[in-house]
């Protein structure tokens, strides 16, 4: 009976422990953010191209209480002498887990990408090819 006991204490808390690591969404992320810096350098953020060069000016981020979010990245791009700015939206939903981690799903190329990142209090950083981006509220 003792060795019972013991089995079902060992289920209930390999579950709980399962559960409480699992993805959901934290309420503490939700909010605005913008975008301070990409691969630590504080923006405008040049990326060379072959070609061209991308200037990254500015971003923000929504992260929505349904688990929606919205990401807007206005940059300039700048090729033969000539400077054309644009402002690119990104939509998708979010999840996060018990350990400070956050999994976005993006919804605007075929691919559905994922990407993953971490946040705190003020802070969320996102890793991505190559690149880690950090947003503050």
């Amino acid at each position: 009976m003792r060795r019972f006991l013991y089995l079902i204490l060992v289920i209930v808390l390999t579950t709980a422990t399962a559960c409480a690591e699992g993805l959901g969404l934290d309420t503490s992320v939700q909010g605005n953010y913008g975008l301070v810096t990409v691969n630590g350098r504080q923006l405008p953020y040049s990326i060379q191209g072959t070609t061209s060069t991308q200037i990254i000016r500015s971003g923000t981020l929504q992260m929505h209480s349904n688990g929606d979010f919205v990401e807007v990245i206005v940059s300039d791009e700048v090729s033969s002498g000539r400077t054309s700015t644009t402002t690119d939206r990104f939509t998708g939903s979010y999840e996060t887990d018990a350990r400070g981690r956050v999994y976005f799903l993006y919804d605007n190329d075929d691919t559905r990408r994922s990407i993953e990142g971490e946040y705190d209090s003020n802070t969320l950083t996102m890793y991505t090819e190559g690149f880690t981006v950090v947003y503050r509220r």
